[in-house]
């Protein structure tokens, strides 16, 4: 008989079935780029050290961060994915942290109130949106998505492996209602040289020329 021929094998490229099956092959936690103790200084300027404000995490992945954070005291964390595999499990992992949240979602259309956070923490989603089909609009429709649930000088802090001249003009373009972040930034040391192979791209939310209204 005839062997069937081999699955097509995912990549980036292909979002949510890609992600899906990789997580469903690694069990436990995953830590994209730097973990919360690299970060904490950023964390710690983005949210003022306020460990009572509104924290928004979009593709969580099964980062430790926001157990880490939550720990540190800071008890107000909604976690996004894409991926329902994920979710449920890290949902469990920290069903003995009350109040943070796990939901489903896509991050490039939100299904949550508008200005309901003060900061919006980025571990490498930007990136993964980099890498996939439509790369621009993706990354367009999830800023927009992150001013509209931003509170007016709110903060963005993204960690990323891209290079400033290729994140900032994305970061720093206008967005809905004139909108728009002010970013610096911020060359991250990694490995024994300390070579900034990673960056931090750290700002407020800018410039509203009229409120949003909910739909």
């Amino acid at each position: 008989p005839t062997a069937e021929p081999p699955a097509q094998e995912l990549t980036y490229a292909d979002g949510v079935p890609y992600w899906n099956q990789f997580y469903r092959s690694e069990p436990g936690t995953f830590e994209w780029l730097q973990d919360y103790q690299d970060v904490r200084d950023l964390v710690e300027e983005a949210t003022g050290g306020n460990r009572s404000i509104s924290l928004l995490l979009p593709g969580c992945g099964s980062s430790r961060l926001a157990e880490e954070m939550y720990d540190a005291g800071y008890r107000h964390i909604t976690n996004i994915d894409s991926c329902s595999a994920v979710i449920e499990r890290m949902a469990a992992r920290n069903r003995h942290r009350p109040g943070m949240v796990w939901e489903v979602m896509d991050a490039t259309n939100m299904s949550l109130q508008t200005g309901a956070f003060d900061v919006v923490i980025d571990k490498s989603f930007i990136d993964t949106l980099a890498c996939m089909r439509g790369a621009p609009g993706l990354m367009h429709a999830y800023l927009r998505q992150v001013a509209r649930v931003l509170r007016l000088g709110g903060a963005l802090l993204c960690i990323s492996f891209g290079q400033p001249a290729t994140r900032l003009h994305i970061l720093e373009l206008t967005l809905d209602h004139g909108l728009h972040f002010e970013m610096r930034a911020i060359p991250l040391p990694n490995g024994p040289a300390h070579a900034p192979m990673y960056w931090a791209y750290v700002g407020q939310l800018r410039e509203a020329i009229s409120p949003y209204v909910d739909a």
